[in-house]
């Protein structure tokens, strides 16, 4: 209806001045999503005056000025992270910078496997020490793998070096050494019992004494000495009514 209207009127000019206000009206609600806003005067004579504001250019100016605020907000961020990155720097010695740096070193070496290296920096990371000798004993390097034994017990402050103890049982007994693979299994048994008394400690939760008693059951089968095997059982049985113990009711 709108259309029409609006070509007869520009055609003929049949509809006067009620024709001209509704071509008016019907462009500006066609044009509803492009002008932000109209002014329309008609005089008593017939004549009109109309002007036209651009939604679009209201919108491209805001966008422009939002993305102006944009890149000033984040330019304020990147230095405030440059000033707190440059405060926390400058609390720290040298001394100590080079000592996290080297820690953070040693722990990229060991995720990569890198064992030797990682003990290369730091000769009495545990970590590394106890996972050479899992490597050591699964590849049946027996005698290599009880020789870092010293420095395992040496560097085990926190009780973690004992998850590894199994697989030392394991290479003293197929050495020879009957002996010290009882020991080991006691000192094991005894540090458990160490860490329960206290209540705190590497093996006072059930779940760090059940992955030693899942190591346990897989050296158990390769065992050869039957004194140490009858060992294993018993710290074996130990175990289980110890995780029971814990995580009953």
């Amino acid at each position: 209806m709108l259309v029409s209207v609006t070509a007869a009127f520009l055609l003929g000019y049949v509809f006067g001045l009620g024709g001209a206000t509704l071509t008016l009206v019907g462009a500006l609600l066609t044009g509803l999503s492009i002008w932000s806003s109209v002014r329309i005067r008609v005089s008593p004579e017939g004549g009109f005056e109309a002007s036209f504001e651009s939604f679009k250019q209201e919108v491209r100016e805001d966008v422009t000025s939002l993305r102006s605020d944009t890149k000033g907000v984040v330019h304020e961020l990147t230095e405030f992270k440059g000033e707190i990155r440059a405060s926390i720097l400058e609390a720290i010695s040298p001394e100590v910078l080079d000592d996290l740096r080297r820690s953070e070193k040693v722990d990229q070496l060991i995720e990569r496997g890198e064992l030797e290296k990682a003990l290369e920096l730091d000769p009495g990371n545990t970590i590394a020490i106890e996972q050479l000798i899992e490597n050591l004993v699964d590849k049946g390097q027996f005698q290599q793998a009880s020789e870092l034994y010293p420095e395992l017990k040496k560097s085990n402050e926190s009780g973690i070096g004992y998850s590894v103890y199994p697989h030392l049982a394991l290479a003293f007994d197929r050495n020879g050494n009957v002996a010290q693979a009882q020991a080991i299994l006691t000192e094991l048994e005894e540090g458990i019992r160490t860490d329960i008394a206290t209540g705190y400690g590497y093996l006072s939760r059930s779940q760090q004494i059940g992955w030693v008693l899942h190591d346990i059951q897989r050296i158990a089968k390769k065992v050869k000495d039957p004194s140490v095997a009858a060992r294993i059982r018993e710290l074996e049985a130990s175990l289980k009514d110890t995780i029971d113990a814990l995580t009953k009711g």
